[in-house]
């Protein structure tokens, strides 16, 4: 049985955690478990990842490794010619997100996030319906099944189909 710390709140204010008393306010309890950001379940519908597009892939690691202490690891692609480094910005245990910095897509190409759904070809259709694009699928070995799509604004999003091993 795992154990419960118990956090507390303002009321109105954002949660933390915390395990001082509030002095002459009055608190609500909340279960940490509430808040917790190593629950096991997948959560649908948030950005999960990002990509940071860079023209010179080697120098953006180095500034974001030097700026922010991100720990930044080259991918080990099955496809060889890849170049796409893994970017863990803090703990796991807690919140944030973590991401990439892969080669510009183009000259028009920012920071992409990536979205989790719980059936790729559905919201990839949900997309198209609204107005949207589809730019391109793929299948990622122990990741999960991946698109890349457009919103009606031209801008660049993904939508990941998690694979049972990221859950």
């Amino acid at each position: 049985m795992a154990a419960t710390r118990t956090t507390q709140r303002r009321r109105g204010a954002t949660r933390r955690r915390t395990t001082k008393k509030a002095v002459s306010e009055e608190v609500e309890e909340v279960d940490a478990t509430e808040v917790s950001p190593a629950t096991p379940e997948m959560h649908y519908f948030r950005p999960i990842h990002f990509e940071i597009n860079a023209d010179n892939v080697d120098r953006a690691v180095e500034f974001y490794r030097d700026v922010f202490g991100w720990e930044i690891n080259k991918y080990d692609s099955p496809d060889a010619t890849m170049i796409y480094f893994m970017v863990k910005t803090g703990a796991d245990t807690e919140y944030g997100v973590n991401g990439a910095i892969m080669p510009r897509i183009d000259f028009h190409a920012t920071t992409i996030n990536t979205i989790s759904v719980p059936d790729r070809d559905e919201y990839v259709d949900k997309v198209v319906n609204a107005g949207g694009k589809l730019v391109r699928k793929d299948d990622i070995p122990h990741v999960g099944l991946f698109a890349y799509v457009m919103d009606t604004e031209g801008n660049l999003l993904g939508i990941l189909q998690p694979s049972g091993e990221m859950m």
